[in-house]
């Protein structure tokens, strides 16, 4: 009856029934015989099973895909269907590591990264902070540790002269100055009563001995060679008892002071053992025994030979050496200058044990070094860099420490000649080799003078003893006064001496 679509009365009592197909019957009801794509059938057609009716899947909303994510860390989302499927939604890396807190940057320098493990572009930042600092020599202070918090940091030595009171200013030269220990560049005045003391007058021939804290000279004594004569020094020539002078001769030298002190017999006269000038048997100079030169004799009591004055005669007495007396690279010395001669140096100090003298030139360096101690010398006060008297050893040390030291590397490579005495050996006095050297002050100078070379100042001059990590000695030669608080970064004078 269900495929029954019309009747119609055939006049014979009876009717005409016009049927449709079971196809035509499923196809007229939407039923289809095509498979479903899904492969969910949804009803059959009870007409023909072969006709089915395919259930519909939901729609996939846009940006999302049928197919799982190809990392499981990207779904985002997932929904079913409808046809027993699910549709699925994916983030792209870069959406991932922002969900994650990641940012597409680059990170400053000093800055902790961390990396998203899906797209190394994209990063956290993290600020690192400033680790505290140790081993503060001058104390510590509170700095910014660059992430908005406070570190411990060292404090400068300015900072810390500061604090103490101490101040970059110019004190009077009435004043004592106290210089701070981290840095002498800053420092504290205060009133010197031996700025107020009248200084002694130093005759011609003298030099002033002492000095006190504010360089006025309270003492004076005279040059080597000249004695003291109340106010005056007078040349120890005027104490000399003049040679007599026999006849038939003449007076052929005299001293400072105008007095004979030696002679020599008249042309025609020759001396005798007696040194009686007398009428000689022979006029051979050399059998007279006149058979050196004046170069020979140069500094000593000479006879010439009357018959040829260019034949001398004086004993054969060694020159020992004393302070102001010129040394030269032969290793002899003299008291005034021997022409042909080259001169390296005037000796500056002589006792039983040691001898030396100083350079004829002098510079000016930084003893170097600031802040570091040299571990093979021993630091000194004051009073113990006055005995010590190792320059030559503490000038090798210094050449072989890590730290640059101008003032003992002038001395170690300075060389006056290229062979003989001078040429090697020169060394940075210690304090003890400087302080000494103010007993001979001015006959080191007279020597200097005899020379046209520079003379000793009355500064202050390097030694090679060491006061701390900072300071180092000093010394005034003019009147021995040692000082052990000059800033190893400061400039001095440097004059070497070498031992002989």
């Amino acid at each position: 009856a269900d495929l029954q679509t019309d009747t119609m009365d055939n006049e014979c009592g009876g009717y005409y029934y016009k049927c449709s197909t079971a196809q035509a019957y499923c196809e007229e009801h939407g039923y289809s015989k095509d498979a479903c794509d899904n492969g969910v059938v949804q009803d059959t057609c009870d007409k023909d099973s072969s006709y089915v009716k395919c259930q519909e899947c939901n729609v996939m909303k846009a940006g999302w895909q049928e197919t799982p994510c190809s990392d499981p860390d990207l779904q985002s989302g997932k929904e079913d269907n409808g046809c027993g499927g699910y549709y699925y939604q994916c983030m792209s890396t870069g959406e991932y590591c922002e969900s994650k807190g990641f940012k597409k940057q680059e990170c400053e320098a000093g800055e902790e990264a961390t990396v998203c493990d899906k797209d190394s572009s994209y990063k956290t930042c993290a600020c690192v902070p400033l680790s505290d600092e140790s081993n503060c020599s001058w104390g510590t202070k509170n700095c910014d540790n660059a992430c908005g918090g406070t570190r411990s940091c060292c404090k400068t030595a300015a900072e810390y002269c500061m604090e103490k009171g101490f101040k970059q200013q110019t004190c009077s030269s009435t004043d004592i100055v106290t210089k701070c220990e981290a840095d002498g560049s800053y420092v504290q005045c205060g009133d010197n009563p031996d700025c107020r003391v009248t200084p002694v007058t130093v005759p011609a021939n003298g030099y002033c001995s002492t000095t006190n804290s504010c360089n006025i000279c309270t003492d004076w004594k005279c040059n080597t060679n000249y004695y003291q004569d109340g106010n005056s020094c007078k040349h120890n020539d005027c104490k000399v008892t003049p040679v007599r002078v026999p006849a038939n001769a003449v007076c052929s030298n005299t001293n400072s002071c105008d007095i004979c002190t030696g002679w020599e017999c008249r042309s025609g006269y020759a001396d005798t053992e007696s040194h009686w000038c007398s009428v000689p048997e022979t006029t051979d100079c050399g059998e007279l025994g006149y058979n050196k030169t004046e170069d020979e004799c140069e500094g000593l009591d000479m006879l010439k030979c009357p018959f040829d004055m260019s034949h001398v005669w004086c004993e054969d007495v060694p020159v020992e050496p004393e302070p102001g007396m010129i040394l030269y690279s032969d290793g002899t010395v003299s008291l005034d200058v021997i022409s042909g001669k080259t001169p390296v140096g005037v000796v500056a100090y002589v006792d039983e044990t040691r001898r030396f003298a100083v350079a004829l030139e002098e510079t000016i360096r930084q003893w170097g070094g600031y802040g570091s101690n040299v571990s093979c010398l021993t630091n000194m006060s004051a009073s113990q860099a006055q005995s010590d008297f190792n320059g030559a050893a503490n000038t090798q040390c210094l050449i072989n420490d890590s730290q640059s030291h101008p003032a003992a590397e002038y001395c170690n490579t300075y060389k006056p000649v290229s062979s003989g005495t001078g040429s090697n050996g020169w060394y940075l006095p210690a304090g003890g080799e400087l302080t000494v050297m103010s007993f001979s002050y001015g006959a080191i100078n007279l020597g200097l003078q005899k020379l046209s070379k520079t003379q000793l100042s009355s500064n202050w001059y390097w030694s090679s003893s060491e006061g701390n990590n900072y300071y180092a000695g000093y010394v005034r030669p003019s009147g021995g006064l040692m000082n052990a608080s000059s800033a190893k970064n400061n400039y001095n004078r440097v004059r070497c001496v070498l031992a002989f």
